[in-house]
């Protein structure tokens, strides 16, 4: 998984879809994020935390720093900030299912089922063939 992560990010860095050079600030976000989901791996929930928020800080636009930045947050006992994070993330990707879903499950850890609900729903209109998507929302 680490490697795919470090895959992931490393192409971002390289292929900018003909926009030109990666901006600095998005490099160095995935390079902290990256380091970010490493000490998360290894369990150091502290170092992971730091990380995730300066790859957060760093560039603000990235929905993916922010989605992991949410999970060592909700690992941390902090659901709704969590939660926040997740929604930021929604803001730069709305039509991404998987994000869906893990609003959903930060829904569903501070007990707001109705809310839960919609995110299911709408995971499940994203992409039908999402199983995780019709698991959570029956």
């Amino acid at each position: 998984m680490l490697l795919a992560v470090w895959l992931l990010g490393a192409a971002g860095c390289f292929f900018s879809r003909g926009e030109g050079p990666v901006p600095d600030d998005l490099m160095r976000c995935r390079q902290l994020s990256l380091r970010g989901v490493r000490a998360m791996e290894k369990g150091d929930a502290t170092e992971a935390e730091a990380l995730l928020k300066q790859a957060v800080d760093a560039y603000p636009v990235d929905p993916d720093a922010r989605r992991h930045y949410a999970v060592v947050l909700a690992k941390a006992g902090k659901p709704k900030e969590a939660l926040g994070q997740v929604d930021q993330a929604l803001k730069l990707a709305p039509d991404d299912p998987s994000l869906h879903l893990v609003k959903c499950g930060y829904e569903l850890e501070l007990g707001e089922l109705d809310l839960a609900l919609v995110s299911a729903q709408t995971a499940v209109d994203l992409d039908p063939n999402l199983g995780d998507a019709w698991a959570t929302r029956a």
